[in-house]
């Protein structure tokens, strides 16, 4: 439920050359199920996958959210912390109402030079804003590389993709 409102800091910050220093703070307005999920400090990798602060942090500073960003060696990182701090989150009515047709968020980063505000109704990879073939192939390596290796990461592509042709499902 954190998707939108991270699409929306990764548009402000490209599209705007943000520095993460400029950054004073960041609001989101969205819809109530994704005030449960406010957690600026999260205390493990479960908590951390389903805080929206943290998420919004990691996503600044790194430009990406994977695996590897949510994992033990970065959830009390200092820099993550410190960003996620600045994230408040509040309920939209507009946007609740809409909730669970869409699960829209509105940003608003204030930084030092000026207020920066947008508003994602359809996060990447929802059917209607859908990722392309090299974005979705991107995401399956990010996250079957380090379990499966590269070599297993792209026996895998290679299997699903064949995967009506398959004699059985034991060859997935």
């Amino acid at each position: 439920w954190s998707h939108a409102a991270v699409d929306a800091v990764l548009e402000l910050k490209h599209r705007h050359e943000l520095r993460i220093d400029e950054i004073e703070t960041i609001d989101v307005e969205t819809f109530w199920e994704v005030t449960r999920l406010a957690n600026a400090e999260p205390s493990n990798t479960i908590a951390a996958q389903f805080s929206i602060q943290f998420a919004l942090a990691v996503a600044l500073l790194y430009d990406r959210i994977g695996p590897a960003e949510v994992s033990d060696a970065h959830i009390h990182d200092p820099a993550i912390l410190s960003l996620a701090r600045k994230v408040r989150v509040a309920v939209d009515d507009t946007l609740d109402r809409q909730f669970p047709a869409k699960t829209m968020a509105r940003v608003t980063i204030h930084a030092r030079r000026e207020n920066l505000r947008t508003t994602v109704e359809y996060p990447r990879g929802n059917p209607e804003n859908p990722l392309s073939e090299t974005e979705r192939l991107a995401k399956v390596r990010a996250c079957a590389a380090p379990n499966l290796g590269a070599a297993g990461a792209e026996r895998l592509i290679d299997t699903v993709t064949r995967l009506e042709a398959l004699a059985s499902a034991r060859e997935l």
